[in-house]
Order: structure tokens, then C-alpha cells, then sequence
């Protein structure tokens, strides 16, 4: 009979041990597979959102200094323009200047004239 019951004791036990883990077990398994499961994604999604925002900052970066660049290059243009429409003006200032001067020779040639006559 001592043999009976150490087969079936025997039995027992290696059918607890084949039926695997209990339901309770498992469900823990799984809370915990969820876990990591969880805390790798976060981990992906905060390196996946840390790169957009580097991503965005250089961008941001580049597009200040391009701004810039571009103002720079407005505020030439209308320097350039300014110069030019002075240099206009003193063209314009030297021709009165020249024509006056002409006009100015052009009389006292002509009282020189009368001078030399009398």
C-alpha cells in the first residue's frame, strides 16, 4: 500500500507540475510582460519626440539666421537704392550747377563784348 500512495503522491505532484502555472501566475506573467512592454514604447516615444524637437530648434535656428540674412540683404538693397537715387540728384544738382555756370559765362561774355564796344 506504501507503494500505492508514493505512486500516486508521485503522480500528483508531477501533474501539478505539468498543468504549468497557475492562472494567477500567468496573469502576472502578463501584467508584467506589459509593463516592459509599456516602458519600452515610452522610452521610444520620448527619444522619437526629443529628436522632432532638436529636429525643430535647428530648424527654427537656421530659419532665424536665414530671417536675418534676408534683412541684411533688404536693408542693402535699400541702401543701394538710396545711394542711387542720390547719386541721381547730384547728377541732376551738377547739371543746374554746369547750366548755371553757362549761363553765367555766357553774360559776362556778352558784357565783355559791350565793355569792348564803348
Amino acid at each position: 500500500m506504501k507503494k500505492v500512495f508514493a505512486t500516486l503522491l508521485i503522480v500528483a505532484s508531477m501533474s501539478f507540475i505539468a498543468c504549468g502555472p497557475s492562472a494567477e501566475e500567468q496573469e502576472k506573467e502578463k501584467q508584467r510582460q506589459d509593463s516592459i512592454a509599456t516602458a519600452t514604447q515610452k522610452a521610444k516615444d520620448d527619444s522619437i519626440n526629443a529628436a522632432k524637437e532638436a529636429e525643430a530648434k535647428k530648424a527654427a535656428e537656421t530659419s532665424d539666421a536665414a530671417h536675418a540674412d534676408s534683412v541684411a540683404k533688404g536693408l542693402i538693397k535699400e541702401v543701394k537704392a538710396a545711394a542711387d537715387k542720390a547719386g541721381d540728384k547730384a547728377k541732376e544738382v551738377v547739371k543746374d550747377v554746369k547750366a548755371g555756370a553757362e549761363k553765367a559765362v555766357d553774360k559776362a561774355a556778352d558784357k565783355a563784348k559791350e565793355v569792348i564796344k564803348k
